[in-house]
């Protein structure tokens, strides 16, 4: 019983997601400046040290608005510019400010530096996580919002790889509602 309510609970934050699903980035109409995008990759379910239940990797690509809770996540199965370009040009309004780590799938593949519709900056985590020069460049945003997904699926047992997309619903959800809880 508990199981099924919980279901229908997921259910409706993934019709709710559905519906309020927006672009996010463009430009801030107060200042006139580029808002800033910050977009990363992270690896869910794979299992560490040979502990836990056996689930298959699922790669996330995603992306936070810098001073919102506007954000997107979307599975992706392959790393290459006919992928990844049209989620970001999906989910990222042009005139945005993207922000990278210096993966090669961002910088070369990606051709952010020859799209004249996305200002795109990298962050070079070998040599610092916020830029001395630029503090506003760095990932951070994204990052703590891979940090509270993954730590909200860490704290459910026996989850179904079936029901991925209703957890990562669930999990937008809350991120974006504020409906903060201990595990968000």
């Amino acid at each position: 019983m508990l199981i099924d309510w919980q279901m229908f609970c997921r259910d409706i934050c993934c019709k709710w997601i559905q519906h309020h699903a927006m672009p996010i980035g463009g430009i801030n109409p107060a200042t006139s400046n580029p808002l800033a995008i910050k977009i990363d990759e992270s690896l869910f379910f794979k299992m560490k040290y040979h502990r836990g239940a056996v689930h298959e990797g699922k790669w996330m690509l995603g992306g936070v608005e810098r001073g919102s809770k506007k954000c997107f996540m979307v599975e992706v199965d392959s790393w290459d510019v006919a992928t990844l370009m049209p989620i970001i040009q999906q989910w990222v309004l042009f005139g945005s400010r993207v922000i990278t780590d210096g993966w090669a799938a961002y910088t070369a593949s990606l051709g952010f530096l020859a799209n004249p519709q996305y200002a795109h900056d990298t962050v070079n985590h070998t040599l610092h996580f916020v830029d001395p020069n630029d503090p506003t460049l760095h990932t951070n945003a994204v990052e703590g919002f891979w940090s509270h997904g993954k730590q909200k699926f860490r704290h459910m047992h026996r989850m179904c790889n079936a029901h991925f997309d209703s957890y990562i619903a669930e999990f937008m959800f809350r991120y974006r509602s504020l409906l903060a809880t201990k595990y968000i």
